[in-house]
Formats: C-alpha cells, structure tokens, sequence
C-alpha cells in the first residue's frame, strides 16, 4: 500500500491556492513549467534514461549521507562547493563509483580519506571516481569531490540567479533531473539519503533556507556560515538552497495529540506583512491534516516556506519554496 505523503498533500494545497488566488502569476515561469512538461522533461527522461552505463555503476552502491560545503553570493551567478559522500557497496570488490555532474562544471579534486584520487569526467554528464581499494559488498566508504562553475540550469531552472525589488536571490529547483546541474549526486527515486548536514556560506547580509532544521549561524569575517540538518530519508531532487535578504518568523501549530509543528518563514523584508496575514491558513491545514490523517511526517523537524521568484511552487522536503503565499 503506497505511504500517505501529508507533506505533499499540505503543501501542494497551500501552493496551488496560492498560484491560483494571486491576481498576476508569474507569466514566464508559467510558461516555463509547461513547455518543460511536454518537451524538456522527456528530453531529459531520455538522456537520464538511456545513459545505461551510469545507470549501471550507480546501481552498485546506496548512499547512506552526504555533508553539502557550498560557498554562494547571490550578487554572482557561480556556485563552489564541497561535497563529501558516504555509501554502502552493494556488489563484492566495488572500485568505481559513478555520480550524475554537470559538464559545464569544473572539478578541483577528489579526496580519499584525505589524500587525492583520479577521476574522470567521460563528456556524458557523469564523474567517475577510481576507488584506490576494493571493496566488500556492504562495506561504507567516503569520497569528497570539490567543484565550481556557473550551472547550466534545466528543467524548471534547476540553478537560477533573480531579483525581488532590486535585491538578488539564487535559488535552486531540482524537479525533474536538475540537482546534477550544481552538485555531483546520484539521481535516484530508489535510494534515497539517510541524512543530510548542508553548510552555505554567504555575505552575511543574507540567510539561507533550506531542509531540515537550522543547526547554527556563524559569522566569519564578512561572511556567515548556515548550517541545515535534515534526518530523514530524502530523495536527491528534493534537496534545495535559497540566498537572500530574508526575514525571517516562526509560528507554531499546536495538535490536540500535545504535539507541536514549526513553521518557519522565510519572505522578502517587503512581503512580511501580506505573509503574516495569509499564513494563518497553512497552520488551520496543518492541523487538519494532522488530525485526520496522522501527525505531519516531518514535526520532529519543522514545515517551512522559502519566498522564491517564481509563479507557482516546489514541495522540498521540510521547506516549500513559493512564489507568493496562500490568500483567503
């Protein structure tokens, strides 16, 4: 029997409300979402599918976690990132593993257990990383792969730099195939991550939003360091950042069960006012749904909403990004 998502099912109802009440959507991302519906996402179905090789050798392994090091100024459009992957072999004598990577970025090295290992990037989208070691089936290992560029976005603008009243955002949406565009990943449906600890740096004007919950804030010279966690399975299109001047509130819901769900808010400084007064009815569903259905998946985490240039909205796990909120 397929598991009730009441993640999604909150969350689309809150951003198809949305979408729909607005008085003037977003027209470009509208079209965007259509146009990619018929024709971008088969081509990139095609090109995901028909990659048997890449396929094959990432079916050798199951990620167990990642820790995600990106460094980010929404004033640029560029990403440099850091990105350390732990898995589980699933074959005897495992020595190549295979990631979804963008050809437009650029690898620096790749570490193993600290010291630099060869690689490859074959031209189809993928790195290949020779383990120095064979593996036991079972057996958990480690590789860090550091990286730069300037994304390719795909998709539904997998990777994209916009404004909201002057000010800069970049944000990511990785629906359908798009996380490869900025991060080496596996883009799978069937192994999803245990864990993640996701670390952006910024200029310290901004916040960043993303899954899990807010571990710390830390200021580093001129920049500020956020660090998310998220502990629950998650899939790889399902994981998501967004910089900017955010304000930022918490309400809370408070259940009949004596449980309590965070809702956390982060909006453009001149949204705050049109945002505080719709989100009443994100915490009446919340309840809702809790009630009638069982308790939100993630409430030992939050339910959060990331503002983002667009016209509709994206369910990421544990941090909804939409275009604007839910009106009465």
């Amino acid at each position: 029997m397929r598991k009730f998502n009441l993640h999604k099912i909150v969350c689309l109802l809150v951003m198809t409300q949305g979408f729909v009440l607005n008085a003037q959507p977003d027209l470009d991302s509208f079209v965007c979402k259509s146009y990619c519906s018929k024709h971008f996402t088969a081509t990139m179905r095609y090109d995901f599918e028909t990659n048997k090789d890449a396929r094959d050798l990432e079916g050798n392994y199951d990620i167990y976690y990642h820790r995600l090091e990106w460094q980010l100024d929404p004033n640029v459009l560029f990403i440099s990132g850091t990105i350390t992957t732990y898995f589980k072999s699933k074959i005897p004598d495992l020595n190549l593993i295979c990631f979804d990577f963008s050809d437009s970025l650029s690898v620096s090295q790749v570490l193993y257990h600290g010291s630099p290992i060869s690689y490859s990037t074959p031209g189809d989208n993928t790195i290949h990383v020779d383990l120095p070691t064979l593996l036991a089936s079972g057996e958990i290992d480690s590789v860090t792969i550091s990286y730069s560029g300037v994304p390719f976005a795909t998709g539904f603008g997998s990777f994209k730099q916009g404004f909201h009243s002057g000010i800069p955002i970049i944000h990511t949406l990785s629906e359908p195939y798009g996380a490869r565009d900025w991060w080496p990943c596996k883009q799978s449906l069937e192994d999803k991550i245990d864990s993640l600890d996701i670390f952006v740096t910024t200029p310290s004007q901004y916040s960043v939003a993303s899954n899990g919950l807010l571990v710390s804030e830390t200021i580093v010279g001129s920049d500020k360091i956020f660090h998310w966690e998220h502990h629950y399975p998650i899939a790889t299109y399902l994981i998501a950042i967004a910089v900017t001047n955010y304000e930022r509130f918490v309400e809370y819901v408070d259940l009949v069960s004596g449980d309590t769900i965070e809702i956390h808010n982060f909006v453009y400084p001149e949204s705050v006012i049109s945002w505080n007064t719709a989100a009443s009815s994100t915490y009446l569903y919340m309840r809702f749904f809790s009630e009638k259905f069982g308790i939100y998946p993630f409430h030992e985490e939050k339910y959060g909403h990331a503002q983002f240039p667009w016209g509709g909205g994206m369910e990421h796990q544990t941090m909804s990004f939409m275009g604007a909120p839910l009106r009465d």
